[in-house]
């Protein structure tokens, strides 16, 4: 923690390493997670600390972006930041597939032209785990994505993740969180760069009830009967060809007894949060844990479930991921720590999911995590308000902090607390009356 003293005649308020010039009261101890500023008059500072202070403050405001190939900062372009969104998916999202075909494709559509890299599509279900046997082929012209699996998917629970490794041509990621994914509701995203989309499909011939268990037609009342019929019952037209008949039955009939595989039914939340998003960072953050209410699955961890967005919506990735032994917490750790002097929301994908194949439920507002808390307020011991005196001597006391900064009109320098107090001498150019801070 680090504190600030401001004087009038010189208005500068360093706040984590940018300033910001302005008239400011005659003394005012102001709240800052940079190191504070107690300002003084002019000294002999060196061309050298403030061209370090010029370095600083223009290095703060480059904006960043992390590569999937390093970590290593690059400068973002300041076009195009309109990131790609989901905004058809086929089959339709919140239906059950309850024919005797399954699901032999799914269309992706994105509201902008997209390169799809390699990795970027996964599936899987509850009842035969990693899906890999498929396809994918972009129509440029409609910005579609389609995913041929090499057979249907029959029976099951298939959930398909869309990674934000989808980027537009001008490398905007994608935007694509899904609250619901039975129920998934398009454009896909909350605004922001980053986030995965996932869908899950239940599939299950002849479940004209849609409760997992073909063990009731639901057809012999609707027969026969068209779309626009009284009678018709667009849950029992089990192929969706518009007519309720002999063949829906004959789909019921050589399925009846069939179950989609069993879940717990009971959803896997976060519970906690470390650091906690009330607490404030006290260092640099180089490790995020995040607990649940139960177990996840391990296959269902990837350093892409956890990200990090800073200032700019520049998004951080961690570079190794770790599940507790209990599987009720996942550690993702950030290299090189990001700085303190930040805020940071914390983007948990709901791809995650507990053994039995529930999908994690997220939390409805992202939890942010910052060090910009406001540090103690310093004070300035008596001292003389007007000298002619060719040094000067500022003290004063910072309970709880670790350094302030001295500054003057030609320099910044830091100056370590002893036993939560300060003390610094400077040379002032002679012959002329000096106002310090009362």
């Amino acid at each position: 923690m680090k504190s600030v003293i401001n004087q009038a005649w010189f208005g500068v308020v360093m706040v984590c390493g940018v300033s910001a010039l302005g008239a400011v009261p005659q003394v005012e101890a102001q709240s800052t997670q940079s190191v504070p500023t107690v300002q003084i008059p002019g000294s002999d500072a060196t061309a050298q600390n403030q061209s370090k202070l010029q370095k600083s403050r223009r290095g703060v405001r480059q904006s960043i972006v992390l590569t999937k190939k390093s970590r290593r900062p690059m400068p973002r372009r300041a076009a195009d930041e309109t990131p790609p969104q989901i905004d058809r998916l086929t089959p339709t999202p919140g239906i059950w597939i309850v024919d005797n075909i399954g699901v032999p494709e799914i269309l992706i559509g994105f509201t902008e032209a997209v390169t799809v890299p390699t990795g970027a599509i996964s599936a899987w279900t509850v009842g035969g785990g990693a899906v890999t046997n498929f396809a994918t082929s972009y129509d440029s012209l409609t910005n579609i994505l389609t995913v041929s699996f090499a057979s249907p998917i029959r029976d099951d629970r298939l959930t398909v993740v869309v990674d934000y490794s989808v980027t537009d041509s001008a490398g905007n990621e994608l935007d694509g969180e899904i609250a619901d994914p039975l129920n998934a509701v398009l454009p896909s995203g909350d605004g922001i760069r980053g986030g995965q989309a996932v869908f899950r499909i239940n599939i299950l011939q002849g479940d004209a009830n849609r409760d997992g268990v073909v063990d009731a037609p639901g057809v012999p009342g609707a027969l026969p009967s068209i779309v626009g019929d009284d009678r018709f019952d667009s849950r029992a037209d089990l192929n969706v060809d518009g007519v309720v008949n002999a063949k829906d039955v004959g789909i019921f009939r050589l399925a009846e007894g069939r179950t989609l595989p069993a879940t717990d039914g009971v959803s896997p939340i976060v519970t906690a949060i470390f650091p906690t998003p009330t607490g404030g960072l006290l260092g640099d953050l180089d490790k995020i844990t995040v607990g649940f209410n139960e177990a996840v699955a391990d296959d269902r961890v990837t350093l892409r479930t956890c990200f990090l967005v800073g200032g700019n919506d520049v998004i951080f990735l961690p570079i190794f991921s770790a599940p507790s032994v209990s599987g009720i917490s996942i550690d993702y750790f950030f290299l090189p720590a990001l700085p303190q002097c930040g805020t940071y929301t914390i983007n948990i994908s709901n791809a995650l999911a507990d053994s039995s194949g529930e999908l994690l439920v997220t939390p409805t507002a992202p939890p942010m995590v910052t060090g910009l808390i406001p540090p103690p307020a310093p004070t300035l011991n008596a001292h003389t308000t007007l000298t002619t005196a060719t040094s000067v001597t500022i003290t004063g006391s910072a309970p709880g902090a670790t350094s302030v900064e001295l500054s003057c009109p030609t320099g910044v320098f830091t100056i370590p607390l002893t036993n939560n107090a300060f003390g610094y001498a400077r040379h002032c150019t002679p012959g002329n009356l000096h106002r310090l801070p009362p």
